[in-house]
C-alpha cells in the first residue's frame, strides 16, 4: 500500500507561490488598463478591433484571476483540515 505524503510546509508554500501569481496577475492588469486607457484616442476599424480585442482579454484574464483566487480558497481549506488533522493525531 503507497501513501501520498506531503508537508504542511508544503501546502504553505503553495498557497504563497499562487498568492504571487494573483498578484502578478493583478499588477498586469492594472498596467494593461493603462494601455487600454490610450486605445480610446484611436479611430477607425483598427482602434475599435483593438478594443474589442483587449476588452476580450480583460474578460479572460478577469476568469483566470478568478480561478487562482478559487484554488487558493480551496487549498486554505485543506490545508487547514490537515492542520487540524495532524494536531489531532499528535494527541
Amino acid at each position: 500500500m503507497s501513501k501520498i505524503l506531503i508537508e504542511l510546509e508544503d501546502l504553505q508554500q503553495a498557497n504563497n507561490r499562487i498568492n504571487q501569481v494573483i498578484h502578478k496577475l493583478t499588477q498586469d492588469e492594472i498596467y494593461l488598463r493603462t494601455i487600454h486607457e490610450q486605445l480610446f484616442g484611436w479611430k477607425g476599424l483598427a482602434g475599435e478591433e483593438m478594443r474589442k480585442r483587449m476588452n476580450t482579454f480583460f474578460n479572460d484574464l478577469s476568469k483566470w484571476t478568478s480561478r487562482f483566487e478559487d484554488r487558493r480558497n480551496e487549498l486554505v481549506k485543506y490545508t487547514e483540515r490537515m492542520r487540524r488533522l495532524d494536531e489531532y493525531i499528535r494527541r
